[in-house]
């Protein structure tokens, strides 16, 4: 597209999907695309990974699912639960149970995170199943190991 195409005025707008990326998302992505750097960052990897991108050029081989792993790798305790809020709107449900389990496990620091008090019913929902869901999972797995 930018060797074979030029408009007379030099300016190219770029959509990926329905959307406009930030200058930043996009520049990873062409950070990426040309120079194989993987070092997005994970709000970058959320932003293009959520507008479900499979191949931007077929050379390339930029995919979604770069995104998805990029992201996964970025989360932290620190993170959790914004990326967490962003991927429920974007039903990314892959991300989403990863985020949780993630919540389940660091527990203890994500309780004292102050953003957990402003986050949906919904969400906190989904946290209190994944916790119990977890407890039930780790108490039958106790109570087998007795039999």
């Amino acid at each position: 597209m930018f060797h074979f195409f030029m408009p007379e005025d030099g300016q190219v707008n770029i959509s990926i999907g329905e959307m406009v990326p930030s200058e930043h998302a996009f520049e990873s992505m062409l950070r990426y695309m040309y120079y194989r750097d993987v070092n997005m960052p994970p709000e970058d990897s959320l932003y293009l990974s959520q507008h479900h991108i499979t191949t931007v050029s077929p050379t390339t081989g930029y995919t979604a699912s770069y995104c998805k792993q990029n992201l996964e790798m970025k989360v932290t305790v620190e993170n959790v639960l914004q990326i967490l809020e962003a991927v429920d709107k974007t039903q990314a449900w892959d991300m989403k149970k990863h985020c949780l389990h993630i919540i389940v496990h660091q527990f203890i620091k994500v309780s004292i995170l102050p953003n957990l008090r402003s986050l949906s019913q919904l969400l906190l929902l989904d946290i209190i199943e994944s916790l119990v869901s977890h407890i039930s999972d780790k108490q039958s797995a106790e109570m087998g190991s007795d039999i």
